[in-house]
């Protein structure tokens, strides 16, 4: 069985994760890093939940540290763009998908709800308008 220590990689991939905050050009940046698991879904979407709670209506969610998203996280995923867009005035955008995340949210229908941008100078500016 693969060792999943704290900073390791697995093919290459880094199994550590985190989530960090930003503003650039008034807009919350949410950089994912890391293997997005269950875990790590359930708390990008707390923390996307709370962000929105608290009133903030600009957000790119960056997955461009993220190459890989199990299917548990993709679930929490549907469920907080189903609570958070259309309940709210969240502008939300994605940004950085690798080709195999891209094709996940575009086959779970995410992409029906949330523009993607391959970089995320472009996301930025989408929802700022």
């Amino acid at each position: 069985m693969p060792d999943f220590s704290a900073n390791s990689e697995f093919q290459g991939i880094p199994v550590s994760f985190s989530i960090n905050s930003t503003k650039a050009e008034g807009v919350t940046v949410i950089s994912i890093k890391g293997y997005l698991t269950l875990e790590g879904g359930k708390e990008l979407r707390s923390k996307v939940t709370a962000l929105v709670k608290s009133g903030e209506k600009l957000m790119v969610l960056d997955f461009s540290g993220a190459p890989l998203i199990s299917s548990a996280a993709l679930g929490q995923m549907i469920e907080f763009v189903a609570e958070a867009v259309p309940n709210s005035t969240l502008k939300l955008a994605f940004c950085g998908l690798s080709e195999t995340n891209q094709f996940s949210f575009q086959t779970i229908g995410l992409l029906e709800h949330v523009e993607a941008f391959p970089i995320l100078s472009a996301a930025i500016e989408h929802v700022k308008y």
